[in-house]
């Protein structure tokens, strides 16, 4: 029967293209544009986290400066108070003009003390805003990589996902074309199989396994009628014939 003939040879070129449209879905899954993109993405990612563990550190250090600070600070507003009142004729006896002298050298010794600390502080912190710095510059150029290499994946992708659509569509017009029983068969098939549901039998093998038939199977294949539908009896797809 011609018309049968047809569909087993429709089927087969239906087969072809779903081939294709698989190659194309995983070149897209695969593309190196996306491979890219995801590389950028885990180098930004990981600048953000040591620019999060040095700001930690930046924002540790300059709390314990603002603190010192206060303490100098205040350690200076309390020698001020006390020579005012040594100085302002509001204190006449000596012991305790002598035991707020002690007070103000005590204070005095104290706030170099803490100046020394907060050097010592400042000296750390400098370094820590450098390094922040290069991190934040470092984020900003793999951002804006980042954005080029999306810009270049979202263009291959766009073409690849153009002619798959292009594909699936006529692919869809070519599946209307084809006996319901042989279309649903084939489908079931290539579900189990990876996406191969028809082969060819060439010289007595399966393409898609690529194994032979037996002999006895080869001639039970051959005395069949044109339009009956065989299947591989190594892997269990459509043979076209």
């Amino acid at each position: 029967m011609v018309g049968a003939v047809s569909s087993f040879e429709a089927l087969m070129l239906l087969q072809d293209q779903d081939t294709e449209i698989d190659q194309l879905l995983h070149a897209l899954a695969h593309l190196p544009e996306r491979q890219e993109v995801a590389k950028l993405e885990s180098e930004l990612e990981e600048h953000s986290r040591s620019i999060q563990a040095v700001e930690s550190e930046r924002d540790r250090l300059a709390l314990r400066q603002a603190e010192l600070e206060h303490d100098i600070e205040a350690a200076s507003a309390r020698v001020k108070a006390i020579e005012a009142r040594m100085y302002g004729g509001q204190v006449s006896a000596s012991r305790e003009l002598e035991a707020m002298a002690n007070e103000v050298t005590s204070i005095d010794a104290r706030r170099r003390n803490l100046e020394d600390a907060e050097l010592e502080v400042m000296e750390e912190l400098d370094p820590v805003e450098r390094a922040l710095g290069d991190l934040e510059a470092a984020r900003h150029r793999l951002s804006e990589e980042l954005d080029e290499a999306r810009s270049r994946l979202q263009v291959v992708a766009s073409g690849l996902q153009s002619h798959i659509a292009d594909l699936r569509q006529e692919r869809s017009r070519r599946a209307d074309g084809l006996p319901t029983g042989l279309l649903e068969l084939y489908e079931r098939i290539r579900s189990r199989l990876g996406g191969e549901g028809a082969a060819r039998l060439v010289h007595g093998s399966c393409t898609g396994c690529h194994l032979s038939l037996p002999s006895v199977e080869l001639d039970r294949i051959t005395r069949a009628p044109a339009d009956e539908i065989v299947t591989c009896d190594q892997c269990g797809r459509i043979l076209v014939r």
